[in-house]
């Protein structure tokens, strides 16, 4: 269901904390394993002022959303810092919504964003 590849199509509501979701373009989102309810991947963006995300995902179905722990790694100019969010996915055929809060080193981070499939046409 939720295997491949999932891009950044827009921040739905306005997120808080830096970088914003609405500086982050290329994100992405791969879904590389999924067991039953329980699907594994990883994701990466690039943002404003040469910021670049990071990490891995996990989540599991729950009463019909997906819950989604997201951890990562911010680098910019050669400095680094850690991040961590959670949240809840609610998916379509061809979309999800994430609503997500978390923390990294400068202080909360929350938001909504919505990712579309990747479709690779043969």
């Amino acid at each position: 269901m939720l295997l491949g590849t999932w891009n950044f199509i827009a921040a739905v509501s306005s997120a808080t904390g830096l970088p914003s979701a609405q500086s982050c373009t290329e994100l992405e989102f791969v879904f590389n394993a999924q067991d039953g309810d329980l699907c594994t991947g990883t994701f990466r963006a690039t943002c404003a002022d040469g910021v670049v995300l990071t990490g891995t995902a996990s989540g599991a179905f729950i009463d019909g959303l997906l819950t989604v722990q997201a951890d990562g790694l911010a680098t910019s100019t050669g400095v680094h810092y850690t991040f961590d969010v959670s949240g809840t996915a609610r998916i379509a055929c061809d979309h999800i919504e994430i609503d997500y809060a978390g923390t990294r080193c400068l202080g909360a981070v929350s938001g909504l964003e919505k990712l579309t499939r990747q479709v690779v046409r043969l």
